[in-house]
């Protein structure tokens, strides 16, 4: 079953005492109808106190990158997308021409809007599949993408990084998601630590003598945990004072030096080389991540920090919650 794409301008269902409200973000790009095709993450103005994003767009017909808005789909703060264009359809992985009733109730089942575990992000684990269909009458113009693009303008620019900060980047990626087996949740916590190098934005105090080294970023006071805390019993412990780089660099030596000895550092390695480069081509969900500046992220089964709210919510990848700082 395909469902109108959603435009720039068009208005949700509302929900409870918060009224229908357009929302206000698309594609630079790609036009449906004159406007600008709303992709999953695109923002929705204020109604009531809060405002919101699209939670869930195509799992196969991405715009840049991000899937494709539809009627239907879910938005982040409870409603769900209400107007789209009256000539241009767009389908998902679980659509076909013989299967529009499993379709249709797989998009009037109720979503539980508490749970941010709720929004895959796009095709997570499924890549980027580019198997969607797209039926039209005209009015779309750009480049709605159903394969990479050749130049993302989402990518990130190349960081001229030294051999031993891909080694502290790659420790870093195993310590956050080794339990993880999507290459895209390895390459997202990479890319917040690239993220955090470029824009300046660490979240934690940097050693000046590490400045402007991935190191430095990894090593940052309390920035991420297993450098600074050990987890006891479910529980984040601190086991490193706040600014003891010495202590903090040892600790870092020792877990660079086990990690080296698992099968998994190669392939990691790789990862974090690709994403030093630019060169990473992930998934709907990683896409999401790395087009967004300064994000923070968190495993909600074990924190729920105050910061992890719904009007902050980007996305997530296996594990991993990603919310706009």
């Amino acid at each position: 079953m395909t469902k109108a794409a959603v435009r720039k301008g068009d208005k949700c269902t509302g929900h409870g005492d918060a009224k229908p409200r357009p929302c206000d973000q698309g594609s630079p790009d790609t036009f449906i109808n004159g406007k600008a095709a709303h992709r999953q993450g695109d923002h929705w103005a204020v109604h009531k106190s809060h405002d919101s994003h699209l939670a869930k767009g195509s799992d196969c017909v991405f715009v840049n990158g991000k899937g494709q808005g539809r009627v239907g789909d879910p938005i982040l703060c409870g409603s769900r997308c209400q107007q789209g264009s009256p000539n241009v359809f767009v389908g998902d992985n679980s659509s076909s021409g013989t299967s529009s009733q499993s379709s249709q109730g797989a998009a009037s089942a109720p979503i539980d809007y508490s749970n941010p575990y709720r929004f895959e992000g796009g095709a997570g684990a499924n890549g980027y599949s580019g198997s969607g269909t797209i039926e039209t009458e005209g009015g779309v113009t750009g480049a709605t993408d159903d394969a990479p693009p050749a130049s993302d303008p989402d990518s990130q620019e190349p960081l001229d990084a030294s051999d031993d900060d891909v080694d502290w980047l790659t420790t870093c990626m195993i310590d956050e998601a080794g339990n993880q087996s999507q290459k895209d949740a390895w390459a997202a916590v990479a890319a917040v630590v690239v993220d955090r190098l470029q824009t300046g934005k660490a979240t934690g105090t940097v050693n000046p003598a590490w400045k402007g080294t991935i190191k430095g970023i990894v090593l940052a006071n309390g920035q991420f945990s297993g450098f600074y805390f050990e987890m006891i019993n479910r529980k984040y412990t601190r086991v490193v004072a706040s600014k003891d780089w010495a202590a903090a660099e040892k600790r870092g030596k020792q877990k660079m030096a086990a990690y080296r000895k698992r099968s998994q550092w190669n392939a990691f390695h790789e990862v974090a080389q690709q994403v030093v480069s630019g060169t990473y081509n992930g998934g709907a969900a990683w896409r999401l991540v790395k087009s967004r500046p300064a994000l923070m992220y968190c495993n909600l089964a074990i924190s729920n920090p105050p910061w992890a709210t719904q009007s902050k919510y980007v996305t997530k990848i296996e594990d991993h919650t990603f919310f706009l700082a």
